[in-house]
């Protein structure tokens, strides 16, 4: 699996509100601690500033796991929470 499909089925299956909301808030201190790790209900998200990367581990399968760019991850999390937010307006 790639770091893209792994990098879907993080925000597929753990991609709710607070989940966001937690990575986002994350990826914005910008360094204010060496690394930050998040234990969700699949996935394992650790963010290391020293190595500038965000690395996803599948809880369900410990050959799932990848590591991604901070700059990547923090454009795709800002597309998902762009798009979560689109959808909950249309809602109204």
């Amino acid at each position: 699996m790639s770091s893209q499909d792994l990098l879907d089925r993080l925000f597929a299956v753990e991609g709710n509100d607070h989940v966001l909301t937690v990575l986002r808030e994350a990826i914005e201190r910008q360094g204010s601690a060496e690394r930050c790790e998040f234990t969700f209900n699949v996935f394992d998200v650790s963010v290391d500033w020293g190595r500038r990367v965000v690395k996803i581990e599948d809880d369900l399968d410990p050959r799932l796991r990848c590591e991604v760019p901070i700059g990547e991850f923090a454009l795709r999390l800002a597309t998902e929470w762009a798009d979560r937010h689109a959808r909950s307006s249309e809602d109204l």
